[in-house]
């Protein structure tokens, strides 16, 4: 029973060591309030509006209760660029 309890805990003791990395990269940030904004004007069934401060031809983002945009776009940032898609609400990253 020693023995059992001794390799449980060096386990216990190895999960505890090992940490995912956090990275901050500006496009995943990005993405991830994309979508949450999206997802929340279809939740709540009204228009939500993503401001942003990248290079565009439009400083932010409108999503009706059907989660499309009211404009499209081209949004760069990070030597990236993301083309909004009228119509449906998508995103495609280049």
């Amino acid at each position: 029973m020693i023995v059992v309890l001794f390799c449980v805990s060096i386990f216990m003791l190895l999960s505890l060591s090992i940490r995912i990395p956090v990275t901050k990269d500006e496009t995943a940030i990005f993405e991830n309030t994309y979508k949450m904004i999206q997802l929340k004007s279809m939740a709540n069934n009204k228009t939500f509006v993503l401001k942003h401060n990248y290079r565009s031809n439009v400083l932010s983002l409108s999503f009706n209760h059907h989660g499309n945009v009211n404009q499209a776009q081209t949004i760069t940032m990070n030597n990236q660029s993301f083309i909004v898609q009228l119509g449906k609400g998508r995103y495609e990253k280049r």
